[in-house]
């Protein structure tokens, strides 16, 4: 979602109010912020790998050792599923933003439409309105696929990790064919 909006909804009355944040030390809540930053980040949004090596890496910490030390309280922030941490509230404004963003975009699609329906002043303005529309009902509808195949722990997510693992192993063979045919050209 980052690419859409590079921000999420920070609610300063909630951060102060809770208790189990207000527990933590100084060096806790700034992991804790930082690893909100990077859920948001990445894909999909609001969720961070279980993964102890990159944790502490993402977090900001200077070792793992001293990660590992603090990290109970900061993780327990995160609900652990699969093979993921997911923040839930990150989740529903991602899936907001995403929701938000799309029916603005059916919005700004039907003025353009009514807008240029005047056939008499521009001919080719319909057709080429209905080419756009119907490229991004389709744009949307792969959107929604992808974003229902995200849910870790499900057969499409596997299915989805092992397309993206095979789309770059294939643009990195066809990288080193293109760069063979070069050099037989050139000897």
């Amino acid at each position: 979602m980052s690419r859409e909006a590079p921000w999420f909804k920070f609610y300063a009355a909630r951060w102060l109010g809770d208790r189990n944040l207000r527990y933590m030390t100084p060096e806790q809540r700034g992991y804790t912020i930082q690893l909100w930053c990077e859920a948001w980040e990445s894909d999909p949004a609001g969720t961070l790998p279980a993964d102890a090596e990159m944790l502490w890496r993402l977090a900001g910490a200077p070792s793992r050792k001293r990660f590992e030390k603090v990290s109970a309280a900061v993780l327990a922030q995160f609900e652990l599923r699969v093979d993921r941490y997911f923040i839930a509230e990150l989740i529903e404004q991602h899936e907001g933003l995403a929701a938000m963003h799309e029916s603005r975009t059916r919005a700004a699609l039907k003025g353009a439409q009514a807008r240029w329906s005047n056939r008499d002043r521009m001919p080719n303005a319909l057709p080429n309105a209905q080419q756009t529309h119907c490229l991004s009902e389709q744009n949307r509808k792969e959107q929604e696929q992808r974003r229902s195949d995200a849910i870790p722990g499900t057969k499409r997510w596997d299915i989805e990790q092992q397309r993206i693992a095979h789309d770059a192993d294939m643009k990195k063979l066809m990288e080193g064919f293109g760069d063979r045919r070069s050099r037989q050209r050139l000897a």
